[in-house]
């Protein structure tokens, strides 16, 4: 990151790089520029982020269909032209400022800005580039597959690790071979299912549901 910023995309790739720490162990520096400095981060607090990949990892994708369904698993990154007041914002020009949204209305999406002033109103068409983050668990794995299987009925599954996809419906999980990718788009299609819902598991979860060794 510069004094100029960066982009999300970048941002959240060195997360899932890096790995993360308590927000209490780097709390906020006085000035912008401290706080984007890498040689005030201790080599302990790199150490602790490492240490976090062991157990986690970082999972991104751009949200591209429904905000109001991506709400309902994690708040969400998004852009905007920073503005401040207690009002519905609509600040003209080109984005400049990441914040969390945490709650969306028919007219506005409430945000949590890393500021003075927490939690602001920005009208809906000022606000783009929704991203959504989730943490997979890489070890001590306890996954208890019937719960998984009908908390996620219609949801797309993806294998982190290796990449593969796969569905859950009917009460069981159904690989996707890459030559039935097709046939999979169009009975989506034909079920109505405009939203795109999606969990990332890891190849040891994957493993667990994978049992039957059933395809789509």
């Amino acid at each position: 990151m510069t004094t100029s910023g960066t982009y999300t995309y970048k941002e959240a790739n060195a997360t899932r790089n890096l790995g993360i720490v308590p927000q209490s162990e780097l709390p906020l520096a006085e000035s912008f520029e401290d706080n984007i400095n890498p040689k005030l981060i201790s080599q302990d607090l790199y150490d602790l982020g490492k240490e976090s990949k062991e157990h986690l990892k970082i999972n991104w994708q751009w949200v591209m269909s429904s905000t109001k369904e991506a709400l309902k698993r994690s708040p969400l990154v998004a852009t905007v032209k920073y503005a401040d007041g207690s009002g519905i914002l609509k600040p003209e020009g080109r984005h400049n400022h990441a914040v969390l949204v945490v709650e969306e209305t028919e007219d506005y999406y409430v945000i949590d800005d890393s500021y003075w002033r927490q939690y602001k109103k920005y009208h809906k068409d000022y606000v783009d580039n929704f991203m959504e983050l989730s943490l997979t668990f890489t070890k001590n794995i306890n996954m208890d597959t019937n719960e998984f299987i009908q908390k996620y009925d219609t949801y797309l599954v993806r294998n982190s690790n290796t990449g593969a996809y796969g569905v859950v419906y009917h009460n069981s999980f159904l690989q996707i071979a890459d030559d039935r990718k097709a046939d999979f788009c169009l009975d989506r299609f034909a079920r109505n299912y405009n939203e795109q819902k999606m969990i990332t598991i890891t190849d040891e979860e994957w493993q667990m549901l994978n049992k039957e060794d059933l395809n789509f």
